[in-house]
């Protein structure tokens, strides 16, 4: 079991790390569902979007080592001295609240221990990354008349 604060700073390590497609792309898949979901917003994605790709990114290392997410505080000066978004915990919260997040303690509250629901299991167990050459337009001549 690893604390969120541990688990960011593995995915910040990790989406740093060169071309990690398959990581990425889990990454991607579940920020989608994050925000279509409302949990981050999707407005102001120019300025905040590093920060929803970092949250997204921490629960895919979590499901990755297959790992429960211990939410060791939920103090906003914790998040703060180490560098991450005082809005980390009201995104748990959320996820809670979508039934994305299961929580040991409140129904709405990521407190203690928590666990990604079986959706988002489902969801990142089914990424599939095309690793091939990259397509190629065919060449082909216009006839013209």
């Amino acid at each position: 079991m690893q604390d969120i604060f541990t688990l960011t700073q593995k995915a910040d390590t990790k989406l740093n790390a060169a071309n990690d497609y398959y990581f990425n792309e889990q990454t991607e898949t579940l920020l989608g569902v994050l925000r279509s979901s409302g949990v981050v917003p999707y407005n102001r994605t120019s300025q905040n979007g590093f920060l929803h790709k970092l949250f997204s990114a921490s629960l895919v290392v979590a499901y990755n080592e297959d790992s429960p997410i211990y939410i060791s505080s939920r103090k906003a000066d914790a998040y703060l001295n180490r560098g991450m978004t005082t809005n980390t915990i009201k995104w748990l919260d959320r996820m809670c609240r979508e039934e994305l997040l299961v929580s040991e303690g409140y129904k709405y509250k990521a407190e203690g221990k928590c666990k990604l629901a079986p959706l988002i299991n489902d969801m990142l167990s089914r990424v599939d990354v095309y690793t091939g050459q990259p397509l190629i337009a065919a060449e082909q001549l216009i006839q013209s008349q």
